[in-house]
């Protein structure tokens, strides 16, 4: 893990800063590599919030019906898994895990200053596709706020909610398979959290590229794998550092890349889009930063990084890399104290890249 340098002052998502254009076209910000300000110890706030938030709902009217075959769900280390397509994902579909992604829908939201997307999208787009779509809290979220679209959300398992409103639906499938969406069918592509479940990214952006429409766009919200420190704190963090190193190998093994976040700008440039803009967005693990956004940010980053470190690590320790699932839960313990570590400033990052589909392309 390394320390990236010091840039100028941060930027939130969608306030004004100075976009730079690079040779290959993608608009970056050099303000989102700001160093974080390490808060008084004495103002330090351990809280995860008044619940004054308000991003997000999931009230809806109707209902959607799946097939029996796909709800005969396996059992793993305490854990319950999708049954379809046995074993291609490799993090659980329980009410444990549901909670966390809702979690992390909540976490994306105060990320995006309450935003769902940050592509410029028209105010009445008509069909959007949520790949990946989890629980369905984010389809749901913008199916109420963009009454004109009909969303469709698409995961392997199907635990999205049985009332959704009424111009949401939820397909399962498998999306490395052939897309069998029509050629140019969307105003609006989201892709949120699926790394470690693409193994062909090529192919994916190339599917995207394909369904989406000319002058659609596509918008894909992932987090890097590393873990940063401006002060080279996160290098004491030894259980962590072999933790991602662990996560990693096994990535190789399968193959499958949990690294891929901080290469999603190059990825959909060779895709064929253009108009390719990279948000980076930094949030800190634990309430160690200064500033009100980023105590929020850093408590809830905390909660479902703890919860997540066993989702992510159980099967691919113990099914990939073969470690006893004693020496595993031991290892979650030390790395669970690393991330709890205020004297360790460590933070990651989240990519938000979005791009559109040229006008002038049949």
């Amino acid at each position: 893990m390394s320390s990236p340098k010091p840039a100028s002052n941060p930027t939130s998502p969608k306030e004004t800063a100075s976009p730079v254009s690079n040779s290959a076209e993608i608009t970056t910000f050099p303000e989102d590599e700001a160093p974080l300000e390490v808060a008084d110890p004495i103002t330090l706030d351990d809280t995860i919030g008044d619940g004054s938030s308000d991003y997000g709902s999931s009230i809806g009217s109707d209902t959607t019906s799946l097939a029996s075959s796909v709800l005969n769900y396996t059992y793993e280390n305490g854990r319950r898994y999708h049954a379809f397509r046995e074993g291609k994902y490799f993090m659980p579909n329980d009410e444990t895990e549901q909670d966390r992604l809702d979690m992390t829908h909540h976490l994306w939201c105060v990320r995006l200053n309450g935003e769902l997307h940050l592509a410029p999208l028209p105010t009445n787009p008509q069909r959007v596709l949520d790949l990946g779509t989890g629980t369905g809290i984010w389809a749901i979220d913008f199916a109420d706020m963009y009454p004109s679209a009909e969303v469709t959300g698409v995961d392997l398992s199907p635990i999205q909610p049985r009332w959704v409103p009424p111009n949401v639906k939820f397909e399962v499938d498998d999306l490395e398979d052939e897309w069998l969406w029509e050629p140019n069918s969307f105003d609006y592509i989201h892709s949120r959290a699926m790394v470690g479940s693409i193994r062909n990214w090529t192919k994916y952006m190339e599917q995207a590229y394909n369904a989406l429409r000319p002058g659609g766009y596509i918008e894909f919200q992932e987090t890097d794998l590393n873990l940063f420190s401006d002060d080279d704190t996160d290098k004491k963090a030894l259980a962590a550092t072999e933790y991602i190193t662990n996560v990693r190998n096994a990535g190789n093994i399968l193959p499958t890349r949990f690294d891929v976040a901080p290469e999603l700008s190059t990825l959909v440039q060779a895709a064929g889009f253009e108009e390719i803009t990279e948000r980076k967005i930094k949030q800190p693990l634990g309430t160690w930063a200064k500033g009100k956004k980023m105590k929020e940010m850093g408590s809830w980053t905390l909660v479902i990084m703890e919860s997540g470190l066993e989702a992510y690590g159980l099967k691919i320790f113990t099914k990939v890399l073969g470690w006893e699932k004693e020496r595993f839960m031991g290892f979650l313990e030390e790395v669970k104290a690393d991330i709890r570590n205020k004297d360790y400033h460590m933070y990651s990052y989240s990519h938000v890249v979005y791009a559109r589909k040229p006008i002038d392309v049949e």
